[in-house]
């Protein structure tokens, strides 16, 4: 390959890759619930530490690992919560994140209640969606009780 098609081809990723960025940050830009949110309403500290709390209890780890982006995303979700949640750092304990199967961060294990199995849900996932796989109703908010 002679130096102007490598230029070419550099110039060609380089031009990818701001476009990969730019939808990546325009997607999350869009996402209907801010952080720390179900349907759209802000949940308090209360709240959050109660389903962190719930989570614990029910036996759900996550699996994830310092570098992670979408680990502090989700980490960020629960806030100061997060202290409560199960929480194993694959980079230090890696025989753990193994076991358990672990092939992409954050993942998190939901073990069911017959002891047969586990659910896992891989990626950054939402408040919402975390409370339905583990069976947890939020109470309702203020603005709710009071209509």
């Amino acid at each position: 390959m002679n130096n102007r098609k490598i230029k070419t081809l550099f110039s060609n990723l380089a031009a990818v890759a701001v476009v990969v960025v730019i939808l990546v940050l325009v997607t999350r830009l869009l996402k209907n619930d801010p952080v720390g949110a179900v349907a759209g309403v802000k949940l308090s500290e209360s709240q959050l530490t109660t389903f962190a709390e719930y989570l614990t209890e029910k036996g759900v780890v996550m699996y994830g690992a310092y570098w992670c982006s979408h680990c502090q995303n989700q980490k960020q979700m629960f806030g100061s919560a997060f202290q409560y949640i199960t929480y194993v750092e694959c980079t230090k304990e890696t025989e753990k994140c193994v076991a358990a199967g672990v092939k992409g961060y954050p993942t998190w294990i939901f073990p069911k209640a017959d002891k047969a199995g586990v659910d896992k849900l891989e990626g950054e996932i939402t408040l919402d969606k975390l409370a339905q796989t583990a069976g947890y109703q939020f109470p309702p908010s203020e603005n709710e009780t009071k209509n």
